[in-house]
């Protein structure tokens, strides 16, 4: 009976065990840390991006994206917030990132910010949609030589009362932080 209880536990817990973070190697662990502190160079990584209705200010979980919203579920008119986490080099100096809302190949709105130094640099933009309809969001690196897309995805405004049956999703697959 003891082996029959310790199999069922064990069937029950190996959905926990597949969502555990495997330790990374030395090798790996090398090889961000060389970046971080010896890059000279402006190659800014986004991390993470999530569509939140809610970022906390202050206890546990500061600066943290508490309300993942669907990219199907932005509701026009809405105060929606661009939730981001960015990775940049040490020595990389001051960074310009724009965000741009686009809707039909054309610009709708832009957000701009600066980043600096971090390996865990969080921040966050509000914006609300004006109109309905599917959406690109593109994150791009403001250089010197140009301008470089780090990041992009769609995102779809629906009128107000509209259904939506979306589940909650990151729209796109450590520090400092700001707010606006």
């Amino acid at each position: 009976m003891t082996r029959l209880t310790a199999f069922v536990v064990a069937i029950a817990c190996m959905p926990c065990l597949a969502l555990a973070q495997a330790k990374p190697s030395p090798a790996e662990i090398k090889k961000v840390l060389d970046y971080y502190y010896g890059s000279t160079n402006d190659a800014v990584v986004v991390v993470d991006t999530r569509l939140c209705s809610d970022v906390a200010t202050r206890g546990e979980n500061k600066n943290e994206c508490t309300a993942t919203i669907s990219s199907k579920e932005i509701e026009v008119g809405q105060p929606s917030i661009l939730w981001m986490n960015f990775f940049v080099p040490a020595k990389a100096g001051e960074q310009k990132i724009l965000v741009q809302f686009n809707q039909n190949g054309v610009t709708r709105m832009t957000r701009q910010l600066t980043l600096s130094g971090a390996i865990r640099f969080r921040t966050w933009k509000k914006f609300a949609l004006d109109r309905p309809g599917k959406w690109s969001v593109k994150i791009l690196q403001d250089k010197q030589s140009g301008v470089k897309e780090l990041a992009s995805f769609a995102l779809t405004g629906r009128e107000e009362g509209a259904a939506s049956n979306e589940k909650a999703q990151p729209p796109v697959s450590a520090g400092k932080a700001t707010t606006e």
